[in-house]
């Protein structure tokens, strides 16, 4: 790819698994060739690759990539958090 690319979704695609499959193959780009992905931006942790409400009950290592590769903007209103006060 010749410059940077931010990705968003696309309005037909809720499934977030299946698009950083799709940005880490290649298939997300014109010229089909795979990228590594410098930084990720999301308001819920279910916007990270490998991550889920469920990384919380883990070892403190599995948050090392935040402030590094992940950033989180929270979003106070709505999120997969929600389901943490059922537990």
């Amino acid at each position: 790819m010749a410059g940077d690319a931010i990705l968003c979704r696309p309005p037909d695609q809720r499934d977030k698994r299946a698009r950083f499959e799709k940005v880490a193959s290649g298939e997300a780009f014109p010229d089909g060739k795979p990228v590594e992905v410098l930084m990720w931006v999301g308001d819920n942790i279910n916007d990270f690759p490998g991550m889920s409400q469920a990384s919380r009950k883990g070892p403190d290592d599995a948050f090392a990539a935040f402030g590094t590769r992940y950033f989180a903007l929270p979003n106070p209103v709505y999120g997969s958090w929600e389901e943490n006060a059922r537990e």
